[in-house]
């Protein structure tokens, strides 16, 4: 496996509610959290980009885990992060942006 590039998926908002609130996923957060308070996917939890990015906070392994930002940027560095960790991880395109304008 080294040297060898892991994959992770990159879908869209209206694939990924199908998962929402699946006991085998967990949704997480990269925004702020004046931006989480605001308003958030159901079920999401808010984990600071730094913390995830340098393993000071470590996701559960057994689960998918669907990541999202405010646009999608940050939540695909940090995918592939994961990824290369071992984790299955799915990156929310357009981020919470696509949800909210989906949502209207």
């Amino acid at each position: 496996m080294f040297g060898e590039r892991m994959q992770f998926e990159n879908i869209d908002i209206n694939r990924a509610e199908v998962f929402l609130n699946h006991p085998d996923c967990l949704f997480i957060d990269l925004r702020e959290p004046d931006e989480f308070d605001a308003g958030h996917l159901p079920g999401a939890i808010r984990v600071p980009f730094e913390a995830l990015l340098t393993g000071r906070i470590v996701p559960d392994e057994k689960k998918k885990i669907f990541v999202y930002c405010d646009t999608g940027l940050r939540s695909y560095e940090i995918c592939q992060t994961l990824s290369q960790r071992g984790y299955t991880c799915v990156n929310l395109m357009g981020g919470y942006t696509a949800y909210r304008w989906r949502k209207g």
